[in-house]
């Protein structure tokens, strides 16, 4: 079951996200492993209404932010261009918990959020992630997700700030 995360949520929430910035690393993905995202981060996520997350067995197995509106680090992209310049919504902060692995359910939340996309009038989608990511990447690209350029992350974030760039537009 996909929901809106509450505050008494966060958290497994953060859990999800130390857990995930732990594989990140033992992978060698230079994502997720500073300061951001930070805790104030998901909770406003949550309190803006644009937090989800995947439950099994009343554990939270996923999570995503789905946020409309401009993301300001999209304004500008790398050798490429966006495949539309209308209104879109932006995944952020997606992480499955490895224990739920190989079940399906980065594609859920993908199809989740699409979903919901959709019953809000939009019909277009952006998200990025880090060059090295290619578990997402795949993950991405098999949804549908077209690849874009490259865009960087604001001047104070304290890693490397190039993040791939993609899209989807459906009818």
């Amino acid at each position: 079951m996909i929901r809106k995360a509450t505050v008494a949520d966060l958290d497994a929430i953060w859990r999800l996200r130390v857990e995930t910035s732990k594989l990140l690393h033992d992978r060698g993905i230079d994502q997720w492993q500073s300061k951001f995202p930070v805790k104030e981060q998901f909770m406003n996520d949550i309190k803006q209404h644009e937090f989800y997350v995947l439950v099994h067995h009343d554990q939270i197995a996923g999570m995503m932010a789905l946020k409309a509106g401009i993301e300001p680090t999209y304004t500008i992209i790398y050798d490429g261009a966006w495949h539309a310049n209308k209104p879109y919504m932006t995944i952020h902060r997606m992480a499955v918990d490895h224990r739920y692995r190989g079940l399906g359910y980065g594609t859920a939340l993908l199809n989740d959020a699409k979903d919901t996309a959709t019953k809000l009038g939009y019909r277009y989608m952006r998200i990025d992630t880090h060059e090295d990511n290619q578990v997402a990447i795949k993950r991405f690209t098999r949804f549908g997700f077209v690849y874009c350029g490259y865009i960087l992350l604001s001047e104070d974030h304290p890693t490397t700030r190039k993040r791939l760039a993609y899209d989807l537009i459906w009818e």
